[in-house]
C-alpha cells in the first residue's frame, strides 16, 4: 500500500517549505494554500503515526550518510 511507504516521512519538511515558496509567488491565494497546506501535512502526520504504531520508527537515509545522522 502506497501508505506504508517511509518516503512520507520528509512530507512534514518538504510541504511547508513549498507552500511558504507557493505563498510567496501568489500572494492573493496564500491562505488557501496555507489552508491546503496544513491539511496535507496533518495527513502526512497522522499516516506517520498510524506507520510508527504498527511497524515502529522509520529511518530514512539522506545525502548517502548512515541513518542515524
Amino acid at each position: 500500500m502506497m501508505f506504508d511507504h517511509p518516503s512520507w516521512i520528509i512530507c512534514p519538511v518538504i510541504l511547508p517549505l513549498t507552500a511558504g515558496l507557493f505563498c510567496f509567488l501568489s500572494r492573493r491565494s496564500s491562505f488557501v494554500i496555507a489552508l491546503c497546506t496544513s491539511l496535507a501535512n496533518l495527513l502526512a502526520v497522522a499516516i506517520l503515526i498510524r506507520h510508527l504504531f504498527l511497524s515502529g520508527a522509520i529511518r530514512y537515509q539522506v545525502g548517502g550518510w548512515q541513518a542515524p545522522l
